[in-house]
């Protein structure tokens, strides 16, 4: 294969002075040549940027915006109107790649002529020696061309990840990350599978995942965790309604209402809160709040699964010890 297509790589940095050399020597690394990495620093007040530096003085291909912290999703904002490739990834600083990423799914885009492509990752921990697995060529990928449905059935194990992707640019540059965080991934990634064409799915582990316990994701406490879960259902009921209100493909359109009644409002109000115990009169609150959004069109329990449906049934007749027995078989 000819290797011209540019990938563009958008790397977030904050304050991860201690990873980000690894994370930079593995986009160096790469056996495909032919890349641009826009670092965003993001504010960071350790000795990010003075790395960032010296990596874009030995190699051109390493551009650097620096800027005021604006968060994750602000720094990805930054970079996305940045790129000049024809695909883009996104690799977060203080994880890596296996050296033969870049080659193999640009081999892989090219081949399949997808919108999307889709790989593992594996979990590693500070100090951990990694010895990458060696891969052929022509690694071997299922395409998909339902990915709105295929996703929401859970047919792409891939998750709503976004740095264990790679995009057709113009794909991903549609698209704004919201500064919801955790969980900017979740909405961005619903929002590509509803505009894909195709898409490519791959088994090989291509990233890295450090297990930082400065990360955000470490640091995120319970409460910040429920107001973003709740805004992300706010968002996603927007998403859909749109969608729905727009879109003629009643497939895809009622693989959109499930997804929306069954994982995300009836397990963050009802199912979540049931396998945690929470008191009766809080699923009580919560029960009533479905009622509401039943009446509203948004929640509509009769495309969830039996057993969901059952708990749903028992709740809204009062019968709250057989529902929590139930919730947690």
């Amino acid at each position: 294969m000819d290797l011209t297509p540019l990938i563009s790589i958008i790397i977030p940095v904050y304050n991860v002075d201690k990873f980000l050399g690894n994370c930079l020597n593995s986009v160096s690394a790469q056996t495909y040549p032919h890349w641009e990495a826009i670092c965003i620093n993001d504010g960071s007040t350790d000795n990010s940027l003075e790395i960032l530096k010296k990596y874009a003085e030995k190699d051109p291909r390493f551009q650097i915006i620096d800027q005021k912290n604006q968060g994750l999703a602000g720094a990805r904002n930054s970079g996305l109107p940045r790129a000049r490739g024809k695909y883009l990834m996104f690799l977060d600083s203080d994880d890596f790649w296996h050296p033969q990423t870049l080659e193999l799914l640009v081999n892989a885009m090219e081949e399949s002529d997808a919108d999307l492509g889709c790989f593992n990752y594996r979990k590693v921990y500070p100090d951990e020696q990694i010895v990458f697995p060696p891969y052929a060529s022509a690694p071997a990928f299922r395409s998909c061309t339902a990915p709105l449905v295929s996703f929401l059935r859970r047919k792409i194990k891939t998750g709503v990840l976004v740095w264990n992707k790679i995009y057709r640019t113009e794909l991903a540059q549609s698209i704004a990350f919201l500064p919801i965080h955790p969980g900017e991934d979740d909405i961005y990634t619903f929002e590509i599978m509803l505009r894909a064409g195709k898409v490519i799915l791959l088994n090989n582990i291509f990233s890295y995942y450090m297990q930082n316990p400065d990360s955000i994701m470490h640091k995120t406490d319970a409460a910040k965790m429920r107001k973003n879960r709740l805004e992300i259902e706010k968002q996603l009921i927007r998403i859909v309604k749109e969608f729905c209100r727009q879109s003629s493909d009643d497939l895809k359109k009622r693989a959109c209402r499930k997804y929306l009644s069954e994982r995300i409002v009836f397990r963050e109000h009802i199912l979540n809160p049931l396998r945690q115990n929470q008191c009766k009169d809080k699923i009580k609150f919560e029960t009533r709040l479905l009622q509401q959004m039943q009446n509203d069109g948004i929640f509509n329990p009769e495309l969830m699964n039996p057993r969901l449906r059952a708990i749903w049934k028992l709740l809204s007749n009062g019968y709250y010890l057989p529902a929590l027995i139930l919730a947690k078989i």
